[in-house]
């Protein structure tokens, strides 16, 4: 079979999700020679080979340990066959042929090297804000963003955050339906092996916007289970420590300036804020950012600056000793 697409899925302990996101594969893509990688973070859930016996001409590759998010796709996209990809988060479900549509369009759109589509909820609702597309990236950007300017523009705002509703160019795109040229990967080396989860494809969008097009395809959709496929308080500090990683290799100063801005203005303001909360529920919020950054601190200040900030340069991904 002549490969013209190749589809990688990466699962650490989500098994029912991956079958259902494989299901809805299969069911809804007709007319394209494509095939299934799957790559298993060593996941203890159930023997991963199960996979196999709904699907047997699915790939699987097995890893010994988890070796996370970015270097388990770029093993994918390392033996993929097709001249194209597509990373799909194991929390997705296509709809409406989604997949191949969104083939047809990038193939018949030569101008056009990686793409993605529109993102909907379980209601089948779009959930991600327009600005989520046009990230600066810049450390200005994460300034003006401070605790207490978006406290006080959600109290302003009563509106939902704006969906972008048509096709455009874009900087950023999601992971979780990544549609690429395999050019873009072997120029680029994919995700950077220093991150393990979080932040990684805003690193690679960063470093793919520098020779290729990313697009936003608005007219196909589909749907992802956000949030179902990792546990929400422990993810969340991997993402800070995995935030202060991105600035980091966006450059020293900037990184320099990150760290400035975190602790003499999140940290504090963080403080200040679970100090003068009325509810609990919103104290204890507020003082889960504080231990996040407490924490962090000696992660931020040693274990990030072992190692210069090239594309791959540490021994190993970074991540919390909890993952370990």
């Amino acid at each position: 079979m002549n490969v013209e697409l190749s589809i990688i899925i990466v699962n650490y302990n989500t098994f029912d999700l991956t079958i259902q996101c494989i299901a809805s594969v299969v069911k809804e893509t007709n007319e394209i020679d494509y095939e299934i990688i799957v790559v298993d973070n060593a996941s203890t859930e159930k023997p991963i080979d199960e996979i196999k016996n709904g699907y047997p001409g699915i790939q699987l590759i097995k890893n010994s340990t988890n070796v996370g998010f970015g270097i388990a796709n770029n093993m994918g996209m390392q033996v993929a066959k097709g001249n194209y990809i597509l990373l799909l988060n194991s929390d997705t479900i296509i709809i409406d042929q989604g997949i191949a549509k969104a083939y047809q369009y990038i193939k018949q759109h030569p101008n056009l090297d990686v793409l993605t589509c529109k993102q909907l909820n379980e209601e089948r609702k779009p959930f991600i804000p327009f600005t989520f597309y046009f990230k600066s990236n810049s450390i200005l950007s994460y300034l003006i963003n401070n605790p207490i300017q978006q406290l006080i523009k959600s109290k302003l705002s009563n509106s939902k955050p704006t969906e972008l509703n048509k096709n455009s160019f874009v900087k950023s795109l999601s992971g979780a339906f990544m549609l690429l040229k395999k050019e873009v990967f072997t120029t680029t080396k994919g995700f950077d092996p220093d991150f393990f989860i979080y932040y990684e494809e805003t690193e690679w969008c960063m470093r793919i916007n520098k020779n290729y097009k990313q697009y936003y395809l608005n007219d196909i959709s589909f749907i992802h289970l956000h949030g179902k496929s990792a546990p929400r308080l422990l993810m969340q500090k991997q993402m800070h420590l995995s935030q202060g990683l991105f600035w980091y290799k966006s450059g020293y100063f900037n990184y320099f300036i990150f760290l400035l801005i975190t602790y003499l203005i999140y940290l504090p303001s963080w403080v200040l804020l679970a100090v003068i909360a009325i509810k609990p529920s919103s104290r204890n919020h507020f003082f889960k950012y504080v231990k996040i950054y407490v924490d962090l601190s000696s992660c931020f200040i040693f274990e990030i600056l072992k190692y210069n900030n090239k594309y791959s340069r540490r021994l190993t991904s970074l991540k919390l000793k909890e993952l370990n």
